[in-house]
């Protein structure tokens, strides 16, 4: 049967209807997806490191150090993105870490390498604060009490 001249058009296909937001959605949620699981990842290994007792004994050497204390000023603070990585598996680990410092005076970055036998406590190799003006190595100070 063939439509009559009072016919009306025939309906458009959804996608060429839909085409001009189609085309931008399906580019914009796949880049969104990817920054949301970026974002996830990043704050929950962030998260897993703060978490560690290597982040929290470096941390409070850095913070108990007389010529850090006085570089920074006090309170010291860890900044919000630590970098690097921490293995430990059966009382067996390695760490090695960046870990921005912040005080009321300037910012600085700790430095921490270590490793653990098992069922031993953590051995530090290096643990050194930068300055940007020079850096304190920690191994070598005592904390203060």
């Amino acid at each position: 049967m063939t439509p009559g001249p009072n016919a009306p058009p025939a309906p458009r296909r959804w996608f060429k209807k839909n085409l001009k937001w189609l085309i931008p959605v399906g580019c914009v949620v796949p880049v969104l997806c990817c920054g949301v699981f970026g974002t996830v990842t990043l704050v929950g290994v962030s998260a897993a490191i703060r978490n560690s007792s290597v982040y929290a004994e470096s941390l409070a050497r850095a913070s108990a150090s007389d010529e850090v204390k006085s570089a920074l000023g006090t309170p010291i603070t860890p900044g919000f993105l630590v970098q690097g990585s921490i293995e430990e598996a059966n009382g067996v680990g390695e760490a090695d870490l960046e870990i921005p410092l912040e005080g009321p005076r300037k910012a600085a970055t700790l430095y921490v390498v270590a490793k653990k036998r098992a069922g031993g406590a953590w051995e530090y190799t290096r643990l050194e604060v930068d300055l940007r003006i020079k850096r304190v190595d920690l191994l070598e100070v005592t904390p203060s009490e």
